[in-house]
């Protein structure tokens, strides 16, 4: 207490204040919280994801920081996954078991400097990688016999193709074998899609058939080389598409499963 009656606190730290627990002039008991400090340079994420997802990051795991305001997504790595979970009830209103995983920031402070304590982010965990991976979309891929098919274009009719299939994104799924780089796949096979009937290819978005979009490529048959990437996407956020029939391409390129 100085001369004056004013009692002076100092900071065990450096930092900024981050938030204020008590405003107006009271009388404090023994540990009771005043206010909240923090250095802003030295921010940590901490995302809480489902424990089946959890038991599948490492440590050390490289991951990709979205949706935080900036031009570009951030770098970061997984620092520690916490041994205990915890029940949180989602949004619509599901028990679920959530596990803290925490990130460290790779890039310079300067380029996240307006991210401060609380800010939502949004990260995406690597957990799986191939450099050299076959993939199409698994709205291509069905069940058949107790196991994965698609229908292939062949001769501008659609083929039963079993295949073995490996990881997927909810988006792209990994195929280990049955297609080959370059083969065509009908999206969203109906009941009306049966081995040997005929399909051809028509534009995205048309109403009617167009013979102008089932010409051929004219670089050939040979999967495109830059290929979106494989990855395992635990966000619990869905993405609702028209269902139609058309033939894509079987592609080969990267593939890094996240969460």
């Amino acid at each position: 207490v100085g001369p004056d009656g004013v009692v002076r606190l100092t900071s065990p730290i450096t930092g900024r204040v981050l938030s204020v627990a008590q405003i107006s002039e009271t009388v404090l008991g023994p540990g009771q919280l005043v206010m909240e400090l923090g250095d802003p340079v030295d921010l940590e994420i901490v995302a809480e994801v489902l424990s089946e997802d959890a038991v599948r990051i490492g440590e050390g795991a490289p991951a990709m920081i979205e949706a935080w305001g900036g031009d570009r997504d951030l770098r970061a790595e997984v620092r520690r996954v916490e041994p205990f979970g915890a029940r949180r009830v989602s949004a619509l209103g599901v028990e679920e078991q959530r596990v803290n995983v925490i990130l460290d920031l790779l890039d310079a402070w300067e380029d996240w400097s307006m991210l401060g304590h609380g800010y939502r982010v949004r990260p995406r965990i690597e957990i799986w990688r191939d450099d050299d991976a076959l993939q199409v979309p698994v709205a291509a891929l069905f069940r058949h016999e107790a196991a994965w098919a698609v229908f292939v274009v062949d001769g501008g009719r659609a083929r039963l193709r079993p295949v073995e299939a490996g990881r997927n994104d909810r988006r792209n799924a990994q195929i280990v074998s049955g297609l080959q780089p370059g083969d065509q796949v009908v999206l969203y096979p109906s009941d009306r899609i049966r081995d040997g009937v005929r399909v051809r290819a028509r534009c995205s978005g048309a109403r009617r058939w167009k013979s102008n979009c089932a010409r051929p490529n004219p670089q050939g048959s040979q999967a495109r080389p830059r290929a979106r990437s494989v990855s395992e996407d635990a966000k619990p956020r869905t993405r609702l598409s028209t269902r139609k029939t058309e033939p894509v391409r079987v592609r080969k390129g990267k593939a890094r499963p996240q969460l």
